[in-house]
């Protein structure tokens, strides 16, 4: 049985749908959690948003923290491919092909990928740099 075919066949049971543990009381669960985290966003960010707004103070700080954040998926993909696969090049190259940076400009990427590095990095960087990547 395929996985397609055993998470239509968990929903499909009766028993998941009552009680406590079914599907509906965790669906509201989820939905409270995910209620309670834009509240927590919204309480500090538009404080913050609005303080910044009019006194034009703190916003290299605040987008800088912002940006070193959006970084972390990378970080945990990068992680996850080192346990996964042991140090070495892999891990870097699948982190960098599969989420090129928007700060690395084509003719760098071209660079990178005309040098003498290992040919795997070399294919992942003109990937990237024809736009052949997402």
């Amino acid at each position: 049985m395929n996985l397609f075919a055993e998470v239509l066949a968990w929903f499909g049971d009766p028993e998941h749908w009552q009680g406590s543990g079914g599907v509906p009381e965790l669906l509201l669960e989820h939905l409270v959690y995910t209620v309670q985290a834009i509240a927590l966003g919204v309480l500090v960010a538009v404080p913050l948003g609005a303080v910044i707004g009019h006194t034009g103070r703190g916003g290299f700080l605040l987008v800088g923290v912002a940006n070193g954040l959006r970084a972390m998926p990378e970080l945990g993909l990068l992680i996850l491919l080192v346990l996964l696969t042991g140090i070495g090049l892999l891990p870097l190259t699948v982190t960098c092909s599969c989420w090129p940076s928007r700060r690395c400009s084509p003719a760098r990427t071209r660079a990178c990928a005309t040098s003498t590095r290992p040919s795997s990095t070399r294919r992942a960087a003109w990937a990237c740099a024809s736009g052949r990547c997402s």
